[in-house]
């Protein structure tokens, strides 16, 4: 786990790095920094892994995040949403980096998203007074945005991402137990972006 949270953080270092510069080259004013709200809902295909076994879990998820884009191409900001199955949930609240890929109206996109999502769970009630945890939530995406009008775009995205939890329980001993989730999410997701200056 450490490794794959290390190399994420390290992405969005050169991430921001990449837009900071861009912003510092003389082509952007402060004047000019746009600010980009997402609005996305679509389909989540998860499954999670508990004590070696594997669950499918279809569900839904809605994500709302606001960004200042400091270039043609780069934008950063923070973003919360839900993603609900069928007995369990999270809240996520996290950093958002978007980069756009090209300066076309209908331009291909990268998201990444890193945070903590707090969750629930009704699939471990007859545990013996257990407690359900979220924890460390990360998202990479890609998707295409299409032009509607000078403001509005729509767009059509493809994430995978990662969320853990943690499960705490007492065993027939009365001995405190903590065991460890993690839930792999694909979502397609169909949404809005505004743009303004």
């Amino acid at each position: 786990m450490k490794p794959l949270v290390l190399k994420s953080l390290f992405f969005l270092f050169l991430v921001g790095l990449a837009s900071f510069i861009e912003a510092g080259d003389g082509k952007v004013t402060t004047m000019e920094i746009e600010k980009c709200a997402r609005l996305e809902g679509g389909f989540v295909m998860s499954y999670n892994v508990y004590n070696e076994e594997h669950e499918y879990l279809p569900g839904g998820g809605i994500h709302y995040s606001y960004c200042l884009k400091t270039g043609q191409y780069c934008g950063f900001g923070f973003g919360a949403g839900v993603h609900f199955f069928k007995k369990e949930g999270f809240v996520p609240f996290y950093v958002d980096f978007i980069t756009m890929l090209n300066t076309n109206k209908n331009a291909p996109f990268i998201s990444l998203q890193t945070g903590y999502a707090f969750g629930w769970s009704n699939e471990y009630n007859d545990y013996h007074d257990h407690e359900f945890n979220g924890g460390l939530y990360l998202g990479i995406g890609a998707g295409k945005k299409i032009r509607l009008n000078s403001n509005f775009s729509s767009y059509l995205s493809i994430s995978y991402r990662h969320q853990s939890a943690s499960l705490h329980y007492e065993t027939g001993a009365m001995e405190d137990q903590c065991d460890m989730l993690y839930y792999h999410m694909l979502v397609v997701s169909l949404g809005v972006i505004l743009e303004q200056k």
